[in-house]
């Protein structure tokens, strides 16, 4: 499994939440399935942002066992 990551500076925080914010975005899969994939691993759901700006736009917030949030966006053949 391949992944791009983005990195951005993040000047608030949020009480009980780490500093770190990953963004991932697949090379190897398209967006969904790698939602797929890694709910499969065991990661959860955390929040559903596909289609806010119309059709094919968007990402997904998922957070892993242990509760840390990271992104899902969009491959760089869906962009």
């Amino acid at each position: 499994m391949s992944h791009g990551l983005l990195r951005l500076a993040h000047h608030h925080r949020l009480p009980g939440r780490p500093r770190i914010h990953l963004d991932v975005r697949p090379r190897e899969r398209t967006r969904d399935e790698e939602v797929t994939a890694l709910l499969a691993y065991g990661a959860f759901l955390h929040a559903d942002h596909r289609g806010i700006c119309g059709p094919g736009s968007g990402w997904v917030t998922l957070a892993d066992p242990e509760g840390n949030l990271f992104c899902v966006l969009r491959s760089e053949a869906e962009l």
